[in-house]
């Protein structure tokens, strides 16, 4: 269901049409299966697209979207508060949430404030969850005055961030802010834990580590290379690597092609995939030109079958050496049974583990990329094995239940004034 921030309108949906009732009135106070009452969730949302035209998804919305209708009903009301425009309305939508369409303002804009109010009142939220600085401490403020819990991701420390020190400050400023407000953090990997509590001085027990979960998808739904390959229209027999990501610089696609230029000489089938758009697109492809690569190389530009694609690939690389968290791709792929070549950078050691499941190399370390590269290209026998503990490692530790399950005991952890860790 569809509801403005703005005003109190009908909330409207696919399923049914309501009327926006009183705040203690929204919510039927349902029997949790532990003998509490149901808890009240209100998800808030931001998107980076600006035009509905040039549509941009970024992991959060699609991270969201994907454990919207997952939580149990009878122990959960979650609501989202997400502009009309955003990527993920549709899947939002089609779970069944009621969804209130956040109006776009500037993050310092104190009417944010007063929208986040407002929800919180129509939803008698128990609970409200963030996941962008600015609009953190809107929410934090929101949530204070009317008794409910704080909750925000930190997909990556700000510290980390290649922006301006002024801003950089500015977001620390924000976080020390909520901790006063009582705002309980996650991070997205052990790495972002100790960046809070260490580097910023985050109280330990206001800080808990739920990793980013994805679709484990079933054996007999994971397609033959060959055929995966064929429906991609790439060759069948070649060597394949491949990045997914948004193309821009910090994500490392030119040391991928710098490093494997010279192994096309040793391995002449190599081809080299990149997935996604963004503004380093032509700068590799010039490069590619360059490092005498040329038709080894192939840009697919936004591919919505990403599955497929992980089925076709012999291995993931991804060179970052900017600030990350711990990329979805590296854990989708793995679900996949396709091995990964990685960065140290960020959280990505807690999902690839050396010589297990793929291979890590230091940031913008060419050499070692390459020679990591070349023991897998030499290799082949290696892929299956790799692959084969890499998913197991996902369904153990990073499937989308889980993240499900460790949300859902932090919400209820809360609302209950227990331990939140």
């Amino acid at each position: 269901m569809i509801a403005r921030a703005g005003a109190v309108p009908a909330l409207t949906g696919p399923r049914r049409i309501a009327k926006l009732r009183p705040a203690d009135e929204v919510c039927v106070h349902g029997a949790d299966a532990r003998g509490g009452r149901q808890i009240k969730v209100l998800w808030v949302l931001g998107s980076d697209t600006v035009d509905p035209a040039v549509p941009r998804t970024n992991g959060v919305e699609v991270l969201f979207s994907r454990m919207a209708g997952l939580f149990d009903p009878e122990r959960f009301a979650v609501s989202v508060a997400y502009p009309d425009h955003g990527p993920v309305v549709g899947q939002l939508d089609a779970a069944g949430l009621r969804r209130f369409a956040f109006l776009a303002r500037r993050n310092w804009d104190p009417r944010i404030m007063a929208d986040v109010e407002r929800m919180i009142r129509a939803t008698a939220a128990d609970v409200v969850h963030s996941n962008s600085g600015p609009l953190d401490l809107h929410v934090a403020l929101a949530a204070r005055l009317h008794g409910a819990h704080h909750v925000t991701t930190r997909h990556v420390a700000y510290r980390e961030r290649e922006v301006a020190p002024w801003r950089r400050s500015a977001y620390e400023m924000i976080d020390r802010a909520c901790v006063r407000l009582g705002t309980h953090f996650v991070a997205i990997s052990e790495h972002g834990r100790r960046v809070l509590v260490e580097g910023q001085g985050t109280p330990p027990d206001r800080v808990s580590v739920i990793y980013n979960g994805c679709r484990v998808p079933p054996p007999a739904t994971l397609l033959d290379r060959g055929v995966a390959r064929e429906r991609l229209g790439l060759r069948g027999g070649a060597l394949l690597l491949g990045m997914v990501a948004r193309l821009e610089p910090h994500k490392g696609g030119a040391t991928l092609l710098r490093a494997a230029a010279p192994l096309l000489l040793e391995h002449p089938g190599l081809t080299i995939v990149f997935a996604g758009t963004g503004p380093e697109v032509p700068v590799l492809e010039d490069l590619a030109r360059r490092v005498g690569l040329g038709a080894a190389v192939r840009f697919l530009g936004f591919v919505r079958d990403v599955g497929t694609l992980y089925d076709a690939l012999d291995y993931l690389v991804l060179p970052s050496h900017g600030a990350e968290g711990v990329p979805n791709v590296l854990a989708e792929a793995l679900a996949h049974g396709c091995p990964c070549v990685a960065t140290r950078v960020g959280g990505v050691a807690d999902v690839v583990v050396d010589g297990e499941c793929g291979w890590l190399v230091d940031p913008e370390d060419e050499a070692g990329l390459r020679a990591a590269l070349r023991e897998a290209l030499d290799h082949p026998e290696r892929r299956d094995r790799l692959g084969a503990a890499g998913r197991s490692r996902v369904e153990r530790r990073f499937s989308l239940e889980a993240m499900v399950q460790a949300y859902g005991d932090l919400y209820r952890a809360l609302a209950r004034g227990g331990p939140a860790a």
